[in-house]
């Protein structure tokens, strides 16, 4: 037996492994590393957890990192870690000749933040229908589809959690490892990949929920009388955002949802001060019927609402998300609220205008009532060159959004008046770095026509973003805008590729 992974022994017929429990080394922020892979944080907690309570077998890797040897690889176990294989044979044999069929469980991460479990068993469920991959082979028999995964689905749902079969991760790919237990080759084995969400993993409430829900279908199997109704979605497919900063509250908030390839996306990010953030993203495939929920945001005209009940991830500083496997390692679930409702004032893509509601974070509470923009997503940067982004809303009803492309010197703004819309395309954006290169101190707006504009970041965030065979820090955050005409309050964000020269331009 290789000591690299860790070997649970239990008397039930159901066997769990968490093949992507380790951990990789930290990410140097100046020289990633290509294609680099987030391993399944907390899932070697998590299960064994579940093996206490469900008398199970675990197998837990929590040493090695998948960037090295990925367990779930078929094309990688084999030639590299052929014990693996041995362990599971192994495991698999003493529980078949107890029990008759083995149940085996693989737990995964899936990093959305939706209460939501996905059910890889080699297919997906479209409009109710099973549809399996050419190549690929169901690893469960019809009979415990129906009914043990099943049970699984309605005992989370009257838990609030979602569950989705092969929406994002149907384990149908041929070198993933569950294709080795297709029910043709292993029908003493019924296996599938449980692909967890953050909140399903790290402790707190909605993973003891998950927990319940496990317990309540693989101990005591009960048909649930009046499962929880996750509502089905509304057309969420147009990309629709929501963006500003209250000055008063000290908060600042991000949101868009939008069609991703395949996939719906939607993130809310909330900026509470200094370094700290609050991040939601969610996932649904466009194919169904699930929603984005617990995101709900809708538009119609000149307005938009926005609606949030549930769990974020919370980070003291958000500069950890440099390396997201190590943000994740040291974020904390919170409960957040947010309503808010958003009037247009001028505009029509992209629209300035106010925004009031209330908004509850991690047990303190804010009346929220800001000017902002909806629909200014296509503002923001894109690719690995150096760019700067900026939106700025005013008391009296004027707001600017800028876009500069410092290495092509190109530059567009539309200000915003109760006028209307104007846009100019002579300007320049000048960036006053901190100690860190990538991160700036203070940036500064040069438009030929207007009086130079000052902005002061007053928090911020900042990720790895690889384009093109490039790769880019970006630093995005809440400002304050000063003016000739007052101060203003809104959004930054700053693109810089890595190893590269400014291609800031000095002021005259």
């Amino acid at each position: 037996m290789d000591e690299s992974v860790e070997i649970r022994r239990g008397n039930s017929r159901i066997l769990l492994v968490a093949p992507h429990g380790g951990r990789r080394a930290p990410v140097d922020a100046l020289n990633p590393p290509p294609n680099l892979r987030v391993n399944d944080v907390f899932t070697p907690d998590l299960t064994r957890l579940l093996a206490e309570r469900l008398d199970a077998t675990a197998i837990i890797n929590e040493t090695i990192d998948r960037n090295d040897i990925d367990l779930n690889r078929i094309s990688q176990v084999t030639k590299r870690a052929a014990w693996f294989l041995d362990v599971l044979h192994v495991e698999i044999e003493r529980l078949r000749q107890r029990h008759g069929v083995v149940v085996a469980l693989f737990v995964h991460g899936w990093n959305t933040g939706q209460p939501i479990c996905d059910l890889g068993i080699g297919g997906s469920l479209i409009d109710e229908a099973l549809v399996v991959p050419e190549g690929a082979g169901l690893t469960v028999s019809e009979s415990f589809r129906v009914n043990a995964l099943q049970q699984l689905r309605e005992e989370c749902a009257v838990r609030r959690i979602a569950t989705a079969v092969g929406e994002r991760y149907a384990a149908s790919h041929r070198n993933n490892l569950l294709q080795l237990f297709a029910l043709e080759r292993h029908h003493h084995v019924e296996a599938v990949q449980l692909e967890l969400a953050i909140p399903l993993r790290m402790p707190g409430e909605w993973r003891d929920r998950f927990l319940d829900a496990c317990v309540a279908t693989f101990t005591v199997p009960q048909r649930v009388r009046s499962p929880f109704e996750i509502p089905s979605r509304r057309d969420e497919s147009a990309p629709l955002s929501l963006q500003f900063y209250d000055p008063r509250a000290a908060v600042g908030l991000f949101t868009g949802t939008g069609r991703l390839g395949a996939m719906l996306g939607g993130r809310l990010l909330l900026f509470l001060g200094e370094k700290r953030i609050a991040l939601f993203t969610g996932e649904a495939a466009v194919r169904g019927g699930r929603s984005l929920l617990p995101l709900r945001l809708t538009g119609q005209g000149s307005e938009v609402d926005l609606s949030f009940d549930g769990p974020m991830l919370f980070l003291e500083d958000g500069a950890d998300y440099l390396d997201l496997e190590a943000a994740f390692g040291r974020s904390r679930l919170i409960h957040a609220e947010v309503e808010i409702h958003f009037t247009a004032s001028v505009g029509e893509a992209a629209q300035l205008g106010h925004c009031v509601g209330r908004l509850r974070a991690d047990g303190n509470e804010h009346i929220i009532e800001a000017n902002g923009f909806a629909n200014a997503g296509a503002w923001r940067g894109s690719g690995a060159h150096e760019q700067t982004m900026l939106s700025a809303a005013f008391a009296n009803g004027a707001g600017e959004l800028v876009r500069y492309d410092h290495s092509r010197d190109e530059f567009l703004e539309m200000r915003f008046s109760p006028a209307g819309v104007t846009t100019g395309t002579n300007g320049r954006v000048e960036i006053t770095p901190e100690e860190d290169p990538y991160v700036p101190q203070s940036l500064a707006l040069h438009a030929d026509d207007a009086a130079p504009m000052r902005v002061v970041p007053l928090s911020r965030m900042s990720i790895l973003r690889t384009a093109g065979g490039g790769a880019a820090r970006v630093t995005f955050g809440v400002a304050r805008f000063e003016a000739e005409r007052g101060d203003g309050f809104g959004v930054f964000e700053y693109t810089r590729p890595i190893g590269a020269p400014s291609g800031q331009r000095k002021a005259p």
